[in-house]
């Protein structure tokens, strides 16, 4: 999506882009999950909403659904169900700009490039021999089964919270300077899975919300959460007074649960395991 961007901006036509996609993704809007006071109420109604829809979801398909049609989530062509999740972010302006390339290729991946044709996993494609071929392919992340944390041998940095790696190895961090044991430490960073396919979305929240709820036991480690300018929600905290802060805490801390049973209901439904 980047290159693509990037090709456009720079004054490339969309009808000489070529676009070959594997996967279609749900992606996430960028305005919900951006850092700034100006955007903190966007930020927390976006939370608010993905909390409600799994509460309204009756199915896995439902629960797409409504994360759309509240805007939690997004796909560039809405006549294709996507297959993958990867925390990918697009404003609403940069989703129109890729959906004016109209020539995409869903014949799975490339298996070899050679002059004036590509081997894919559904078949073969004749291109002009003159084509420049871009490969943006590559994985931000090692994708990597989630382990323990912290152990006798080291600190194995993973998410400990939802698409912010960032965020993430700061929390590591932070507890890792101020808790005295492993068995604690591990108790605030369980890990969160890299996503990779829709599913992960629900597993991701899943993971997270157990760390939320451990965290909202600690005061000391909520003010750290709060004051940590990487936290998306530092700004939603910091817009509230502490009487609104400690109701929001509240109401969270008592919802979550069902809504992590909800979470855990929709996965087994489907026929996935919380792993």
């Amino acid at each position: 999506m980047d290159a693509c961007l990037w090709l456009l901006r720079h004054g490339v036509a969309p009808a000489r882009l070529t676009w070959i996609k594997p996967r279609d993704s749900w992606l996430l809007d960028r305005a919900a999950i951006q850092p700034g006071s100006q955007f903190a109420r966007g930020v927390l109604r976006d939370f608010s909403n993905q909390l409600n829809a799994v509460l309204e979801a009756e199915s896995l398909p439902d629960l797409f659904r409504i994360l759309e049609d509240k805007g939690c989530l997004q796909r560039i062509d809405t006549s294709v169900e996507p297959t993958m999740y990867r925390c990918a972010i697009l404003s609403k302006s940069e989703l129109e700009e890729l959906r004016r390339i109209s020539d995409v290729v869903r014949m799975g991946h490339v298996q070899s490039i050679e002059p004036g044709r590509i081997t894919l996993e559904g078949g073969t494609l004749d291109i002009d021999g003159s084509a420049l071929y871009i490969d943006c392919s590559a994985d931000g992340f090692a994708r990597i089964a989630p382990t323990t944390v912290f152990t006798d041998e080291g600190i194995a940095l993973q998410a400990v919270r939802t698409c912010q790696p960032a965020f993430s190895a700061a929390v590591i961090g932070h507890v890792e300077a101020t808790y005295p044991d492993d068995e604690t430490k591990n108790a605030y960073c369980n890990p969160v899975p890299y996503p990779s396919d829709p599913i992960d979305w629900l597993r991701m929240m899943l993971a997270f919300n157990k760390n939320q709820l451990q965290w909202f036991t600690d005061p000391d480690m909520m003010a750290w959460v709060d004051a940590s300018r990487l936290n998306v929600l530092h700004h939603v905290s910091a817009g509230v007074s502490e009487r609104a802060r400690e109701k929001i805490i509240s109401v969270l801390n008592s919802n979550m649960p069902v809504i992590n049973d909800k979470l855990e209901k929709l996965l087994a439904q489907a026929g996935y395991a919380d792993d």
